[in-house]
């Protein structure tokens, strides 16, 4: 029986450098091997990896390409500075795995932050233009309604997806299954139950006013 293959020298490398990080308790040397192992030839690829898979078709948007990639490096610092780095040695062997999920992971929670950033902005805009109105009578914005009633949904991941397939450029439900890791039929079911919530929502509003 042939001996597994090593891991590549650089990964070695690179697990070196996360042990280290895992006992060094002053901030400042947390902060400087955490820039090293960012900047580390064997994590660039497999973050490159993960943010493709995150981004897959996102691609057509370079603003959000490149503020979810800012975002997503930013988080992964912030992460690796914690002072309990979440990391369990398993060798060398299993380490490569370990630094695509967490990149995946910040990749992940990037687009979500940065996809809710977009909305509120589309809010901000839509209320000044509301403001320089001089109609009468002064009616909400059908997206700014939209998005207060998601607002108010208290379950997490629910209102992620309903922010996720608002306008003006909703994801597919597709989408949103890979940024989840959720079926497409469980999107669908999210989708559905999201929809109720918001009709029971301006419905008890309609009735209250």
């Amino acid at each position: 029986m042939n001996a597994p293959a090593r891991p590549p020298q650089d990964l070695e490398d690179l697990h070196r450098l996360v042990l280290k990080l895992r006992e060094t308790a002053e901030p400042a040397d947390r902060s400087q091997l955490a820039n090293l192992i960012i900047d580390h030839d064997a994590f660039k690829p497999r973050f490159k990896r993960a943010f493709g898979v995150v981004m897959k078709f996102r691609a057509y948007d370079s603003h959000l390409w490149d503020d979810a990639r800012q975002q997503a490096n930013a988080l992964l610092l912030a992460r690796l500075n914690l002072e309990k780095l979440t990391y369990q040695d398993r060798g060398p062997d299993k380490f490569g795995g370990w630094i695509y999920r967490i990149c995946r992971t910040a990749c992940s929670d990037a687009l979500k932050a940065c996809l809710r950033e977009k909305f509120q902005s589309i809010v901000l805009k839509d209320n000044q233009q509301l403001d320089q109105c001089t109609a009468s009578e002064e009616k909400e914005h059908s997206l700014d309604k939209l998005l207060r009633g998601i607002d108010t949904i208290s379950d997490p991941l629910l209102r992620d997806i309903m922010l996720e397939s608002a306008p003006p450029n909703p994801m597919t439900a597709r989408e949103s299954a890979i940024l989840h890791d959720l079926s497409v039929i469980a999107v669908y079911r999210l989708r559905q139950k999201g929809k109720l919530f918001l009709r029971r929502f301006f419905r008890e509003e309609l009735e209250g006013t």
